[in-house]
């Protein structure tokens, strides 16, 4: 105790002119400037620390690109941006060291300056007080210089001991926490060298890398080139089809020649083939989405809303739309709830007891069993508004324009009739990866094995389409309300390989063809090419059985047309003709 005693005074006292001998004290800041200095380097601090953040952030997204990095060239340049965040992080990290040893140097600095104003102070307090003062520093007497050393040494470090104490415990940490962050410097520094080597080495690979993508890039071009071409030919000719389903419709909905299921060939004259099928596409709808007489079904066997859109829209998610308006046709822009209030798609009221339609009559009526309009069940109401509501926001979404109102968009009366469907989903649209979905629909979608892919339907006039995940087919069969038009069956009059070459020479060389489609005439042209004959007829078809693509083997070769467009021309054909020999659905066979 005594030596500890000795060694506090000695660094307080020499000869009563009050000094610390063995501190560094800045005796020309004061506390207060002290103090002023260590809150701004905290400032400087939390701002290296919201830097910090955003670099790892940024390196979050980078990282992100590294996983989704479609070449090794993409890869490494990804990976060379994080290095370059995380030098930037390594900087950062000494800067705040930098920081955080001035702030201790500042602390270290206030705590001097404070154990040199307690010991004058404590030094004062005792002379001010003590008895034995004067006898200690006045009287000097040899004999008595031991004595009084010892008895003053006891009496001042009795006072100044505890602030000394606790000054020396803070003086201690702060030195400990300097020699640390030495420690983390030398740290840092390995580890910005061993990062920048890294950097080094990927920059030389890179460099390797770049000339082979110089090399390659006029591949990649046109690649990229035709890739554009084959997804604007396919947008383009959905409107092409677009059209040609209107005149198709024209030439097909007035004929009723075909009674359901008995028909036998129209003509019995001689020949190798005719074409059976079943279903008609122009009341039954396209056949791709939900089915909405399948909904109805399904909703009669006990399914939910969710279960019945989850069925027909494979891997889609139901979430919450932020969008909370939509531009209509005709309307303006209209709250997205009133829009989907005013669907005309589906009935607007849902089948209900008698305690139902009384407790809530906009939404309930009692059904009449001989209306199939007058009501539906509810949850496949429910189920056609979230489609309604989906197809509306992708629809504006994808073409930035209004929407219309007839059955080219979908269908919208304008009143609110089925307001609670929209109340009680409200918001709730059709997502797959977090986007919404462009939800198609139609009538009745199954032509004896349920719906169809949309790649089958909305092709090229190769056949070829681009297959959306959510949009595959089902089968629907089990549940399905079966419509007038669900098993119908039709057929054709006997025809040879030879009439479907004449069938595509009438499309391309003659004036009655008036195929309404100037680039489906020269597709056609480009099929025929040279060849003089047909050998064979093959189909593709998806699961819904409905036929995709028609390969036509040419003397001179196979070539293809889509199965929507063969059908669309026979017809053309069949009506430029004067005959009502029709093939009314994708659903179709060659029957020998």
């Amino acid at each position: 105790m005594r030596l500890f005693r000795l060694l506090i005074l000695c660094t307080l006292l020499s000869g009563l002119n009050v000094r610390l001998l063995s501190l560094n004290v800045v005796y020309g800041i004061s506390s207060t400037e002290i103090a002023e200095s260590i809150k701004s380097k905290q400032k400087e601090l939390n701002s290296l620390n919201e830097e910090k953040i955003k670099i790892q952030q940024q390196k979050l997204i980078i990282q992100e690109s590294i996983n989704l990095a479609s070449s090794e060239l993409d890869r490494l340049t990804n990976e060379i941006k994080i290095l370059e965040e995380e030098i930037k992080l390594v900087e950062l990290e000494f800067k705040k060291l930098e920081y955080e040893s001035a702030i201790l140097e500042y602390r270290r600095s206030e705590l001097e300056v404070l154990s040199h104003k307690n010991s004058v102070y404590s030094y004062k307090d005792w002379r001010s007080r003590s008895p034995d003062a004067n006898f200690f520093l006045i009287r000097r007497n040899q004999k008595l210089d031991q004595i009084k050393k010892d008895k003053y040494f006891d009496e001042m470090s009795e006072l100044i001991q505890s602030d000394a104490d606790r000054t020396f415990r803070e003086l201690a940490v702060v030195y400990s926490s300097q020699q640390e962050i030495l420690q983390k410097k030398n740290e840092i520094e390995k580890s910005r060298e061993r990062i920048a080597s890294r950097k080094k080495e990927l920059e030389n690979l890179l460099a390797d890398l770049k000339p082979k993508k110089d090399r390659y890039s006029n591949i990649l071009n046109d690649i990229s080139k035709n890739i554009e071409k084959l997804s604007g030919d396919i947008s383009f000719l959905t409107e092409e089809q677009k059209k040609a389903i209107a005149r198709e419709s024209q030439i097909l909905s007035n004929n009723n020649n075909q009674s359901n299921g008995s028909n036998p060939p129209l003509s019995q004259a001689s020949g190798d083939f005719y074409f059976r099928g079943r279903g008609r596409d122009i009341y039954q709808g396209h056949g791709v989405g939900m089915s909405q007489w399948g909904a109805h079904g399904m909703a009669l066997a006990g399914f939910n809303y969710e279960q019945i859109l989850k069925f027909y829209y494979t891997g889609v998610e139901i979430s919450l739309s932020q969008q909370q308006s939509i531009p209509v046709q005709g309307y303006g822009v209209l709250s997205l709830e009133d829009y989907v209030a005013g669907q005309a798609e589906v009935p607007s009221k849902a089948c209900g007891n008698e305690d139902q339609v009384l407790s809530n009559p906009s939404k309930y009526i009692l059904d009449d069993p001989n209306n199939i309009w007058d009501c539906w069940p509810e949850e496949a109401i429910k189920a056609q508004v979230i489609a309604f509501r989906t197809y509306g926001l992708n629809y504006v979404n994808r073409n930035g324009r209004p929407i219309c109102t007839d059955a080219y968009c979908q269908v919208f009366r304008g009143d609110k009739k089925t307001l609670w469907a929209a109340e009680e989903t409200a918001g709730l649209v059709l997502t797959y990866n977090g986007e919404i979905i462009e939800a198609l629909y139609s009538s009745d979608n199954n032509q004896g094995f349920g719906t169809a892919n949309n790649d089958t339907v909305f092709v090229n006039f190769a056949g070829d389409g681009i297959p959306y995940p959510y949009l595959r087919a089902v089968n629907d069969s089990l549940y399905s309300t079966k419509t007038g038009y669900t098993d119908w069956i039709y057929n054709t009059s006997r025809y040879t390989l030879s009439s479907i070459y004449e069938m595509l020479s009438f499309a391309v060389y003659d004036s009655r063809s008036n195929l309404g489609i100037s680039s489906l005439k020269t597709y056609i042209s480009s099929v025929l090419s040279n060849s003089t004959s047909i050998k064979s007829l093959r189909f593709e078809r998806d699961p819904s059985m409905r036929v995709k693509k028609v390969y036509i083997e040419f003397d001179d070769g196979v070539r293809t047309l889509g199965g929507y467009w063969f059908k669309y021309v026979w017809n053309s054909w069949q009506y430029a003709l004067g005959r009502n020999d029709f093939i009314y659905s994708l659903t179709f066979d060659l029957v020998s």
